[in-house]
């Protein structure tokens, strides 16, 4: 859903990394229906780290956030 925008929007604190960034129409379409998320990231060597969050548990929750944000 985010391609990598070198370090745009990305803040690391502690041993969390915070990603802040504007999501698209298109993408807040997908995110709406997604079943899951993955989070990876990489710092151009061969290794990446991240995994991945199922969340179509918490939808309805997602999509009054969403909704509360598009206002």
């Amino acid at each position: 859903m985010l391609p990598a925008l070198k370090s745009e929007g990305i803040k690391a604190v502690d041993s969390a990394i915070w990603i802040a960034r504007p999501l698209d129409p298109a993408q807040v379409a997908s995110l709406k229906t997604a079943d899951v998320l993955g989070a990876w990231t990489e710092d151009g060597s061969d290794f990446r780290w991240g995994a991945f969050m199922y969340i179509d548990n918490v939808r309805n929750e997602l999509n009054e956030y969403i909704e509360k944000c598009v206002k």
